[in-house]
This record gives structure tokens, C-alpha cells and sequence, in this order.
């Protein structure tokens, strides 16, 4: 949730309580009773929605995701340099070709180019391992690009499930506090209109304004 929506939830959570504690004056009164138990009810959802909100924040999956690329990167950038050495002392035009690879250009590479850029360069390693050994350029060298690609594309992938999850969750939430508003704003009216307890009318309106848990308020 963000700062407005916590500070909302704190006003909601206390008139709930509030009610909860003086049931006596409301309790009888039909249509205050049902949209408090509306009120309670999407308390109790937007509080679940927020806890799986926060679950699936991305910030971690992206963290990994992107200290997966850096490395796949670095694995890159040796290899290559090691491959345009062949090129160059072999003059091989074709290898050539594909080992100049400035770092600043597989900066800018989207995450899919970079990973079929890594592939081939794995597959160049693999194919023709016995004339690249005496460069130090081994079949290994190519598996493990391989799985740095896999690995880099898996955490791609989830961390994109993530989103899509968290996404959702915004959505949702976004939802349950127009429902919420529109609630409250039906319940300010019903509690002016049915309820003649002095004492509770004053608790309900000072605890109905929004405070900001940070010191600063606002109105309902």
C-alpha cells in the first residue's frame, strides 16, 4: 500500500474498533449494522492484500535477475576478447564478426539479444573447441555461458511473474478502497441520521479524520 492508503487503513481499523467497543449504540439499527460488517469485512481484505502485496515485491527478483546478467556479461567480455584474438592471429573474418562486442554495446542490449548473443558465442565455443584451446577457449567455457543464460532467463522469468502478481495485487487493492470510501461516506450519513448518543458522535467524527502517521492530517 502506499503512504495515503496506510494512513486510510489507520482511520478504518479505528472506527472498526470503536464500533466493536460500543456496540450498544448502533447494534440495533439495521442498516448501520450491515455496512459495519461491509466495512469490517474489506479491512479484513484490503489487510490480506496488502500482506500478499509486499510477498510479491519485485525488488529482490530484480536485484538477482539483474547481478545474474552482470555476471553473464563479464563471462561475455572475456571470451570475446579471447575470440577475437583467434580471429585476428587466424584471420577468420566470420569469427571476427561475431567477437566485436564493445562492453558499452551489451550494456544497451535488451535482456533477449543479449542471451541469444551469449548462446552464440557459447555454441561457437562448443563447436570448435580444438582449434580455440590454444587460445584458452575450452567447450566448458561455452556450457558455462550456457547456464549463465539459462539461469539469467529463469530469474528473467520469475521475476516477471512476480510483477504480474503485484500488479494484480495494486489492482485489488485499488478496488477494495473505492469500495471502502464509498462505505464510509454511507455510513457518515447514517450515523448523523440514526444516532442521537452525543458521546459516540463526537468519537466517531474525531476518529473518522485521516490522520497522517507522520504528523500531518487531512480531512475525510
Amino acid at each position: 500500500m502506499n503512504k495515503r492508503q496506510n494512513n486510510y487503513m489507520y482511520m478504518a481499523n479505528t472506527v472498526v474498533d470503536t464500533f466493536n467497543v460500543r456496540q450498544e449504540v448502533w447494534i440495533k439499527i439495521p442498516f448501520i449494522a450491515i455496512v459495519h460488517a461491509r466495512i469490517t469485512m474489506l479491512c479484513t481484505d484490503i489487510n490480506n492484500a496488502s500482506k500478499e502485496q509486499i510477498i510479491n515485491d519485485t525488488t529482490g527478483y530484480t536485484d538477482a535477475r539483474d547481478n545474474s546478467r552482470s555476471i553473464l556479461e563479464d563471462k561475455i567480455l572475456i571470451i570475446k576478447s579471447r575470440l577475437k584474438t583467434y580471429a585476428i592471429i587466424e584471420n577468420n573474418p566470420v569469427v571476427l564478426k561475431q567477437a566485436d562486442i564493445s562492453e558499452s554495446k551489451l550494456n544497451r542490449m535488451s535482456l533477449s539479444t543479449l542471451l541469444s548473443t551469449a548462446r552464440s558465442i557459447a555454441e561457437l565455443c562448443i563447436t570448435n573447441a580444438d582449434q580455440l584451446q590454444t587460445f584458452m577457449i575450452t567447450a566448458a567455457d561455452g556450457e558455462q555461458l550456457l547456464e549463465l543464460a539459462k539461469q539469467t532467463s529463469e530469474l528473467n522469468a520469475h521475476r516477471n511473474t512476480v510483477s504480474g502478481q503485484h500488479t494484480e495485487n495494486t489492482s485489488r487493492l485499488d478496488e477494495l478502497f473505492a469500495r471502502l470510501r464509498k462505505d464510509f461516506k454511507l455510513m457518515d450519513t447514517m450515523v448523523d441520521g440514526y444516532i442521537d448518543n452525543e458521546e459516540f458522535l463526537t468519537i466517531y467524527h474525531n476518529v473518522r479524520r485521516i490522520h497522517d502517521v507522520r504528523g500531518r492530517s487531512s480531512s475525510k
